[in-house]
């Protein structure tokens, strides 16, 4: 009897001890509110695009309002190069090694990318291989763009792997994947602004 008291009380203080321990960064995977997140940012985004890119006739799609600012066109071709670019990138990541120190980044979570990505007070410079040329037909860019897009939301939508333990290097610094996915939401919805930005101004010429 005094065995199985002993017994009771040690299980007892075992699930004590867990109870107060810190919630663990999960098992890597998107939970559904995650994924939901992730999905509803990419679909808003595009369609914000589409519905924007629609009110640039032939025109003034590859008008600049300024030197010194991409037109319409050159923004929606940005876009498109980077997305395409962003998505072999991130397959490669998920194809290769899982990062042993993973948990670290994925505490971060993806708020504070959000919230710099679409903080136009900062200023970023594209990189050649994403900036775009002013030489590609609207039709072009909108389906090279609906393509890109849709392929990364059919990773996001259909992907079972822990993408939290992937992560890249970059000019950002290290993120995961699912950070990526974000990135490509909301640096979509930046460049809308843009876009809104030029609209703004060509309605006052």
């Amino acid at each position: 009897m005094l065995q199985k008291t002993k017994i009771l009380v040690l299980l007892l203080v075992v699930l004590t001890a867990s109870w107060a321990l810190p919630a663990m960064a999960g098992d890597g995977h998107l939970s559904d509110d995650e994924r939901t997140y992730l999905i509803d940012m990419l679909e808003d985004s595009r369609s914000e695009l589409e519905s924007l890119a629609a009110q640039a006739d032939a025109e003034h799609w590859n008008h600049r309002t300024d030197a010194e600012r991409w037109s319409v066109g050159e923004v929606v071709e940005h876009l498109l190069l980077a997305e395409e670019a962003f998505y072999g990138m991130l397959t490669g990541a998920m194809a290769g090694d899982k990062d042993p120190e993973w948990q670290a980044v994925a505490a971060n979570g993806v708020e504070g990318v959000v919230g710099l990505v679409q903080d136009r007070t900062q200023k970023f410079e594209a990189p050649e291989n994403l900036s775009p040329g002013g030489e590609m037909s609207r039709e072009e860019a909108l389906s090279r763009y609906a393509t890109a897009r849709a392929k990364m939301l059919d990773l996001v939508r259909s992907t079972e792997a822990p993408v939290k333990k992937y992560t890249i290097e970059g000019p950002p610094g290290t993120m995961n994947v699912q950070q990526w996915f974000a990135l490509c939401g909301a640096h979509n919805l930046r460049h809308n602004r843009q876009i809104q930005d030029v609209l703004d101004e060509l309605s006052k010429g």
